[in-house]
């Protein structure tokens, strides 16, 4: 049972948050701690044809370089998975293959235990849907909202993307 829940997370990574197509190169980085769920994300992408999965050493710290490799694979990919113990958001190479066009899902020191319960079994297209979409109007032609509070307080949030993702998030 449990590895039928940890296949259908990563197949909702895949369709629903990465909204993966299958004519699509995607690119599955991992690295020695988080392999289990590399391995996984693998497995669950066997309809896409051009997949491929890349293993390096685990980095040191949050936004450290991968290899100059991985950083190349990354620049070829349309949609790349991060199943890394240290995040690569920060990183250059990340940053490069985003411009570059590629979509970018963090699973940094995701865990099984996250593929079995959480936030991946969200009912992105309904509910949370129409509550993302209800904020993102806010946003409509602008960057920054600011929200008042019943005690007075406000806040000023800013649209800090080219654009206000609706589709949903990930945990």
């Amino acid at each position: 049972m449990a590895e039928k829940k940890i296949y259908e997370s990563c197949r909702r990574l895949l369709t629903l948050c990465a909204n993966c197509k299958p004519e699509e190169k995607i690119l599955i980085v991992t690295d020695e701690e988080c392999m289990e769920i590399g391995m996984a994300l693998w497995d669950a992408a066997e309809e896409f044809p051009n997949k491929s999965l890349i293993l390096m050493p685990t980095r040191k710290m949050h936004g450290e370089e991968p290899t100059d490799l991985v950083a190349a694979a990354m620049m070829e990919a349309d949609v790349i998975f991060r199943a890394t113990k240290f995040s690569l958001s920060h990183s250059f190479a990340r940053r490069r293959a985003c411009e570059n066009g590629a979509r970018d899902l963090n699973c940094c020191d995701y865990s099984i235990e996250m593929l079995e319960k959480g936030g991946l079994y969200n009912d992105f297209e309904g509910e949370s849907k129409r509550f993302v979409d209800q904020i993102a109007k806010g946003f409509a032609g602008d960057n920054a909202a600011t929200p008042g509070y019943a005690a007075g307080d406000r806040q000023n949030i800013r649209r800090i993307s080219h654009s206000v993702v609706t589709i949903g998030w990930c945990s």
